[in-house]
């Protein structure tokens, strides 16, 4: 077995996915300071950032000053993980994303929709 399939990925590590869902709800970015709000664990947060940075799907930039914050923002790889993600989260909790932006056709032609029915 390659190390490749032996490595976990990184959503299966605490908070990862609830770190990725957070960013997207809050439009990409968010301060660490109102993630915490969410996930109640700084270390966790940390940790997960840290994780969530060295696969590439975000980006953590420390802003020093008077009154210094980590802003995480989801790289381009990372929001489209974390749109599939949010969109899994909506379905289990009962809240279905909206069926318009799901292709029913998959590719079928008019005349192969009609020879199925």
């Amino acid at each position: 077995m390659s190390k490749k399939q032996t490595e976990r990925s990184v959503l299966s590590n605490t908070n990862s996915v609830a770190v990725l869902v957070y960013l997207h709800r809050a439009g990409g970015s968010s301060k660490v300071s109102y993630i915490l709000e969410s996930i109640k664990n700084y270390n966790s947060i940390k940790s997960a950032g840290s994780r969530l940075e060295e696969a590439y799907l975000i980006t953590i930039t420390e802003h020093t000053g008077r009154s210094g914050y980590f802003l995480y923002e989801l790289t381009d790889l990372g929001r489209s993980v974390a749109q599939h993600l949010d969109a899994a989260e909506r379905v289990i909790g009962g809240d279905p994303p909206e069926c318009g932006k799901m292709p029913t056709n998959h590719g079928a032609s008019s005349e192969q929709r009609d020879q199925v029915g």
